[in-house]
């Protein structure tokens, strides 16, 4: 039986929210347009729905009688308890959905189908432009990411979604990233095709054959393990669109299993013509990426590079400075929380970039491990 507590009732019965599918259309397909929210508001309120004067204090920045009308209806969200979603409102919609199940992780009762469905449903969901997931179940994160996925895979806000958000992007406190497996996003090329930042934060990714997005600018995936499949899905599709591509590998000891083989097509520039940052963190090819940098065709488009996190060494810091001509007209350059000497440190910054080189591991450890391996 479901946790009674995942919904609630507000203290005083909410005004009924209604739907105009074409109001909420043009929205959609114009976000910038302040214009079609204030008709959309104008619509509302003569439909009885309190969201309309929620639009209009909140374009006049009334804030108290914000909360007072955010209050009488319970948060407009839908009975859903606000310790397991919150929203970020824009004129009367949604802009930002997220769900934190900040209640009890450890409840396997909690149904996560019943929670997203009440909250997609929602007339307020219907111009939704950011969708964060953080953890839901301890032990079935795995299932239950895929769920809410397939939940809002063809509602109204879906082919318009424009960012994307898994492991509430790495902000959750006392959770390593083992112990968030996200599962399959699969559909993910399916059901939001305009996305235009996709963060993932969690273990155990599987992404399909391939990520189709041509509308993405920005993809941060952060795992302590990332698949060669999971790789493969990045480095197969021509990114025309993307700008900012940083990718975690994590550590052998929980599957991450690159080789350089399988960067050839970040590092030739074929996968990412348009990219200008570049993270390759997190690994333990640091020393090997940096042997083959002098050759990378990638780094004459590029204004920053990170390779922070990894096993980097003194002899890694030295190939870097032998291919110097490559990469001195960056604007900088991240070797932090590697295991480099203050002289390794001192040599790159003579080439010319910034070099941020901030915390780093003993450079006379035996034993070399990538920051989050765990």
């Amino acid at each position: 039986m479901a946790n009674p507590n995942i919904f609630f009732t507000p203290t005083a019965p909410p005004s009924p929210c209604v739907s105009n599918p074409e109001l909420e259309a043009q929205i959609r397909a114009n976000r910038s347009d302040e214009a079609a929210y204030l008709v959309y508001a104008d619509w509302l309120t003569a439909n009885g729905d309190p969201r309309g004067e929620l639009a209009m204090v909140q374009h006049k920045r009334l804030h108290a009688r914000e909360q007072e009308i955010l209050t009488a209806n319970g948060g407009f969200l839908a009975g859903v308890s606000p310790e397991v979603a919150s929203v970020r409102w824009r004129l009367g919609t949604w802009e930002m959905l997220r769900f934190m199940n900040d209640m009890d992780w450890m409840d396997s009762s909690f149904d996560t189908r019943a929670v997203a469905s009440r909250l997609f449903d929602h007339p307020a969901a219907a111009c939704l432009d950011e969708l964060r997931v953080g953890i839901l179940r301890w032990e079935d994160q795995a299932e239950d990411v895929p769920a809410l996925l397939d939940e809002a895979a063809g509602r109204a806000f879906a082919p318009q979604l424009r960012k994307l958000v898994f492991g509430d992007g790495g902000e959750m406190e006392d959770v390593d990233n083992a112990h968030h497996s996200v599962g399959d996003l699969s559909v993910i090329s399916r059901a939001f095709p305009r996305l235009e930042e996709l963060h993932i934060w969690g273990y155990e990714i599987a992404l399909g054959e391939a990520l189709e997005l041509p509308e993405l600018r920005s993809l941060r995936i952060e795992t302590c393990g990332l698949s060669r499949a999971a790789l493969a899905a990045v480095t197969r599709p021509t990114w025309g669109k993307l700008e900012r591509l940083d990718v975690w590998f994590g550590s052998s000891d929980y599957g991450s299993e690159a080789t350089l083989e399988d960067l050839r097509r970040l590092l030739d520039g074929s996968a990412i013509p348009h990219v200008r940052h570049l993270g390759l963190m997190n690994t333990e090819l640091a020393n090997e990426i940096a042997s083959v940098l002098g050759g990378a065709k990638v780094l004459a488009q590029l204004e920053s590079l990170d390779l922070s996190m990894g096993t980097l060494d003194d002899a890694g810091a030295g190939a870097l400075v032998a291919a110097a001509p490559a990469w001195k007209h960056l604007k900088s350059l991240n070797v932090s929380r590697n295991f480099l000497s203050d002289d390794a440190i001192a040599a790159l910054g003579e080439v010319g970039p910034e070099i941020i080189d901030g915390e780093q591991n003993d450079a006379d450890e035996e034993y070399r491990y990538v920051t989050v391996s765990e």
